[in-house]
């Protein structure tokens, strides 16, 4: 599967650089609501201006950058699959 594939290339991800809460508080997924481990958190750039999700790397503009979000890996599997769409924003547009 293709995007398993690229999961598996990027699981190097330096995520601790990525992370903007450096404490010990338990983290939930952005999606789910599930309570994430440490080590198995993905974070997600947001873009405001299109209301998509993007892989740590892509590059968005700063002024167009929501900052990043807590993701389980399997959701963010999903999202990023989905062309960056949360599932859990159907039907608010």
């Amino acid at each position: 599967m293709k995007l398993k594939k690229i999961f598996e290339d990027k699981i190097n991800w330096n995520l601790a650089k990525l992370n903007p809460y450096n404490n010990n508080e338990q983290q939930r997924c952005t999606r789910c609501n599930e309570l994430l481990k440490q080590g198995k958190i993905i974070y997600l750039e947001l873009n405001q201006n299109t209301l998509l999700y993007s892989k740590p790397g892509n590059k968005i503009l700063k002024n167009e950058s929501q900052g990043y979000f807590p993701f389980g890996l399997n959701c963010a599997k999903k999202i990023i699959g989905n062309g960056g769409k949360c599932d859990m924003w159907q039907g608010i547009r």
